[in-house]
């Protein structure tokens, strides 16, 4: 009997530690208004230059939710890519400014940046947690 109330008990401290570890972390909304107040004002850049500055800030942003280990934009973002409502419209943002940043002849255009803006935008709305 007393095998089983142990077995019982760290099956239970088990499983509350694992959700304790595992649980997903939000960002704070006045993070999210300031980055996203950064994010628009990159609109005043040309279209290149925004995309590559406010993916920048988007994935400064998702570090904050980080264990603070290094990573690649692509792997930080993929942490916790299932929770944006729009991930698809995400990485094709993300890949366009990898074509940005390392292609000489790229160009992006107008729309192309106001567009990942949104997303980018979007994205961090999505990792804030609803209180209400």
């Amino acid at each position: 009997m007393l095998y089983l109330i142990l077995a019982v008990t760290i099956v239970c401290l088990g499983s509350v530690a694992f959700h304790f570890l595992t649980r997903t972390k939000y960002l704070p909304e006045e993070l999210v208004k300031q980055s996203c107040a950064k994010i628009q004002r990159t609109s005043k850049l040309e279209p290149n230059h925004s995309l590559m500055e406010s993916h920048k800030i988007l994935v400064a942003t998702v570090q904050q939710m980080s264990d603070g280990k290094k990573s690649t934009a692509a792997e930080t973002l993929n942490k916790v890519a299932k929770r944006f409502d729009n991930e698809k419209e995400l990485w094709k943002f993300h890949r366009m400014r990898n074509l940005a940043a390392h292609e000489l002849d790229y160009k992006v255009s107008i729309e192309e940046a106001k567009e990942a803006r949104k997303i980018f935008k979007q994205s961090l709305k999505n990792l804030v947690k609803k209180w209400r």
